[in-house]
């Protein structure tokens, strides 16, 4: 059976070069001269070819294993660019593309291949989602006009008075559906509580000093006086929304109630990570008189 051919790096085919040049650039007895000496699995042709690129091979890294932009390249590129445009026309759309449809019958596409095609495109699977993208001239502007407002105000508030909050979706049942098992297995059930849909959103609240106040619990209920109440160290409000609204911040009622341990007159500032869910006709800075005078909930 032939001996199977052994990958060089860049280090020896450096060294090749260098014999070269010291034996009046002759390729071809490099060949057999590291055959005998250094034991190495190497064809003349190899040489030849590392003595043809020895200029690019100088200049490689020793640490590499092939030169930039060696290796095999694409056999049909006029059609994977077609391809990739297809691809783009039916994403413009909002329409699904998959593997299969990219592997198609007529085109005999192998998995190898499509791996292959969707990494040198720069393409993957993605989930699908319903977020809005804003552009980069849009987020610019909102992240200055949001600094440039906050920054003018800073410096009559105290660490105290600055309140950071962000609100999370708690569910009465784990969401993780997997679990290990035994192979085999033909089911795999898990007790559920029958509440697996259920949830409500918990507003967690911190100032800057470090201080953690009471969570608010929003519920979704028959029972929507918008009233905050409180029960033992939580305090509990029902709404027709199950989400945390820009106006149950924003008005007096609420913003006392959660926040009791501000003094009135004083200023404070409230500050969003994620950004309340603002109703039409909202802005996104909301001032009061009370409690709480500055509230801010900069946009997603």
């Amino acid at each position: 059976m032939p001996s199977s051919r052994m990958a060089n790096s860049m280090a020896e085919k450096k060294e090749v070069v260098q014999w070269i040049e010291k034996n009046a650039g002759a390729p071809t007895p490099s060949a057999a001269f590291f055959k005998d000496e250094r034991g190495w699995k190497v064809s003349e042709d190899q040489v030849r070819k590392w003595w043809k690129q020895r200029t690019a091979t100088k200049a490689a890294p020793a640490l590499c294993s092939r030169l930039s932009g060696a290796g095999a390249k694409p056999r049909l590129p006029e059609i994977e660019d077609i391809l990739f445009d297809q691809v783009l026309f039916c994403r413009s759309a909002k329409e699904k593309v998959c593997r299969d449809w990219i592997r198609d019958a007529g085109f005999f596409a192998s998995d190898r291949w499509v791996n292959g095609f969707t990494r040198r495109y720069g393409m993957s699977l993605r989930r699908t989602t319903n977020l809005a993208v804003l552009t980069d001239d849009v987020l610019t502007d909102r992240a200055v006009s949001f600094l440039s407002y906050l920054t003018s105000r800073m410096d009559g508030l105290s660490d105290d008075h600055i309140i950071l909050i962000d609100e999370t979706a708690v569910y009465f049942e784990n969401p993780r559906r997997q679990t290990m098992d035994q192979v085999g297995a033909r089911h795999g059930v898990l007790r559920s509580t029958g509440f697996a849909s259920m949830r409500v959103t918990t507003v967690l609240a911190v100032t800057a000093t470090g201080r953690k106040l009471p969570p608010l619990v929003v519920w979704k209920g028959a029972k929507q006086d918008d009233k905050i109440e409180r029960y033992g160290n939580v305090y509990v409000v029902n709404q027709p929304k199950e989400w945390v609204e820009s106006a149950l911040l924003t008005r007096g009622s609420g913003v006392s109630a959660h926040f009791p341990h501000l003094h009135a007159g004083k200023s404070a500032g409230l500050g969003q990570h994620a950004g309340t869910h603002l109703q039409d006709g909202e802005g996104s800075v909301h001032r009061e008189r009370g409690t709480v005078t500055t509230a801010v909930e900069p946009s997603n």
